[in-house]
């Protein structure tokens, strides 16, 4: 599978406010997920879902948690983005989907 890392920037929209808005930074880059847990939960008097997934990728000093993950039509917030060895040669991202 492959996603796109999206970066949050704004524009000024008709009315000369802020707006924010995610625009591809990296894309066509290959992954693999696996998938980590999901929860229902009850908020302002709906149920909601939560997705968490974890995408393994190749290291990139430029991923942070203000980012954006979109893979397969999906989503992610990204919660974290550890080196587990310390050795530069992957990323495991942890992501959660947006719903």
């Amino acid at each position: 599978m492959r996603g796109t890392l999206q970066v949050k920037t704004t524009v000024v929209n008709a009315i000369g406010g802020e707006t924010p808005v995610y625009v591809d930074r990296f894309t066509n880059i290959p992954a693999e997920k696996k998938h980590k847990g999901s929860r229902e939960f009850y908020n302002c008097q709906q149920t909601n879902a939560e997705m968490t997934d974890l995408f393994i990728i190749r290291f990139r000093n430029a991923v942070k948690t203000t980012m954006r993950w979109v893979c397969d039509g999906r989503t992610y917030d990204i919660l974290g983005a550890p080196d587990p060895d310390g050795r530069k040669e992957e990323l495991q991202m942890i992501c959660r989907e947006v719903i």
